[in-house]
């Protein structure tokens, strides 16, 4: 995730912060549809892999979201920098205490390969409200700005 987030740095004012965290959710909704596959892997070996590999990609998919979030904050709302992050952190925050609740409750009635299938499906539409409302949201924030 380190390298990913420095990568994701020196490029986003290139690439635009909604291409990149398009990207990121993108990557990320694919990688947490994978894992469904896992339950289709004879070996301990292949299923450990197959998380280690996926897990990776979900960090590279949370750097480059992250990264292009943040900066979008710090750009697009200069003078309510702190309010903003502060809001994007309480937000994280339920998303860390309720994910684990809510993934129990759509594993115990769903199973495995499901569970992981509806959020990859249900993290898709992120990347495409990203990539088609995230400029001019941009855009929009820095003239309120100013």
């Amino acid at each position: 995730m380190v390298f990913v987030s420095l990568l994701a740095g020196s490029i986003v004012d290139k690439v635009g912060h909604a291409r990149l965290m398009s990207f990121g959710a993108l990557l990320m909704a694919l990688s947490i549809a994978a894992f469904s596959s896992a339950i289709y892997l004879d070996s301990n070996l292949a299923i450990i892999l197959l998380a280690i590999i996926l897990r990776i990609l979900q960090g590279a998919a949370a750097a480059l979201i992250n990264t292009a979030a943040y900066s979008f904050a710090a750009q697009g709302y200069t003078d309510q920098v702190e309010k903003v992050i502060s809001i994007m952190e309480s937000v994280v925050g339920v998303g860390c205490a309720a994910g684990p609740v809510l993934g129990s409750v759509v594993y115990e009635f769903l199973g495995f390969a499901w569970t992981f299938l509806l959020f990859g499906i249900l993290m898709a539409p992120t990347s495409a409200l990203l990539c088609f409302l995230g400029e001019p949201l941009k855009i929009k924030a820095r003239r309120e700005a100013l």
